[in-house]
């Protein structure tokens, strides 16, 4: 069984909201510009990993849901 080269690029796409609000955190901790006494840092990084899996799911949901 293949899977064709059009639904893994569609996965691929979909997911990348998730890896790029990851990695947008990861950024603005490695770059200092984040610390631990920033105000509200905990409700920033929870909105900004909420959004990105939010909108991968979504995203998912509709790259596989698609009979293509």
């Amino acid at each position: 069984m293949q899977i064709p080269v059009s639904k893994i690029i569609k996965i691929a796409l979909a997911v990348a909201p998730a890896i790029l609000a990851m990695y947008s955190l990861f950024l603005l901790e490695s770059n200092g510009m984040w610390d631990r006494t920033s105000a509200s840092r905990d409700l920033m990084s929870l909105a900004v990993l909420g959004m990105g899996l939010l909108i991968s799911f979504v995203l998912l949901s509709r790259a596989l849901k698609s009979p293509n």
